[in-house]
C-alpha cells in the first residue's frame, strides 16, 4: 500500500481525483491580489501533478498495482519529478504559512471560494509538516459559518488522520488501486459524506479510477 506520505502519492493523487478546480469568475473579495496569487499557486500545484502523471503514462507505469515502480525508468523519473513537486509543495508552503501569519486562514471574504479552495489544497499537500497541517485545520474548524467548505474541511480532516496513523473519517485518501486507507465505522461512511456533501464512496472510488485512466491517455 503506498503510503499518503509517499512523494508519489502527495504528487499524484489530486491530479486524479481531487474535487477542487480554480474559477475564471472573479468575486468581490477585501484581497483580490492575495486570491490572484492562491489561484496561481494552485495552477502551479496542479500542473506539476497532471506531468507526473502524463511522464509516468508514457513509461507504462500502473498506479493500480504500483509494481512497476522497481522499473529503473519509472524510478528515475519519480526520483527528478519527485523532488521538483516536493520543492514546488515547500515553497508554496512557506508563502501560504506567511499569509496565514498575516490574515489568519484565508476564508471566502478575504480571497472568494475558489482562493479559499486552492489556499487549501495547498495545505492537504504539506504532508511533510503535520503540524503545519493539524493548525490549518484548527483555523477552519473556528472560521465563521460560510468561510470555509466543509467538503475541504473533510478531506483535510482525513490528510490528518491519516498522517496521525489513524482511521480517516470520509474515506477521501486512497492508496493503491484507489482504494480507501481503513475508515472509522465504515458501515456509516457515507451518512458522514453526505452531511458534508460529499457522494458516495463507491462513486469517488470510480470518479478517481476514471480521472486516472483519462490521464494516462494523455501521451
Amino acid at each position: 500500500m503506498i503510503s499518503s506520505r509517499c512523494p508519489l502519492f502527495t504528487l499524484i493523487m489530486f491530479a486524479a481525483c481531487s474535487s477542487a478546480s480554480a474559477q475564471a469568475a472573479e468575486p468581490t473579495v477585501a484581497e483580490p491580489a492575495l486570491r490572484q496569487e492562491l489561484l496561481d499557486m494552485y495552477a502551479a500545484d496542479q500542473q506539476a501533478r497532471v506531468t507526473m502523471m502524463e511522464k509516468l503514462g508514457k513509461t507504462g507505469f500502473n498506479f493500480k498495482t504500483a509494481d512497476s515502480i522497481r522499473d529503473p525508468q519509472v524510478f528515475w523519473l519519480m526520483l527528478t519529478e519527485g523532488a521538483k513537486g516536493l520543492w514546488q509543495d515547500g515553497f508554496h508552503q512557506a508563502r501560504l504559512k506567511a499569509i496565514i501569519d498575516r490574515h489568519g486562514w484565508p476564508g471566502q471574504s478575504l480571497v472568494g471560494e475558489d482562493g479559499a479552495r486552492s489556499a487549501w489544497l495547498l495545505v492537504q499537500h504539506a504532508d511533510g509538516d503535520l503540524a503545519f497541517q493539524e493548525r490549518c485545520l484548527s483555523l477552519m474548524r473556528e472560521a465563521p459559518a460560510g468561510e470555509v467548505s466543509l467538503q475541504n474541511m473533510a478531506y483535510l480532516t482525513d490528510r490528518v488522520l491519516v498522517n496521525e496513523g489513524c482511521q480517516q473519517c470520509y474515506g477521501t485518501q486512497l492508496g493503491a488501486d484507489f482504494l480507501p486507507r481503513p475508515i472509522y465505522g465504515k458501515s456509516t461512511v457515507d451518512l458522514r459524506r453526505e452531511a458534508v456533501g460529499l457522494p458516495p464512496l463507491a462513486e469517488y472510488v470510480d470518479a478517481a479510477r476514471a480521472g486516472y485512466e483519462e490521464l494516462l491517455k494523455r501521451k
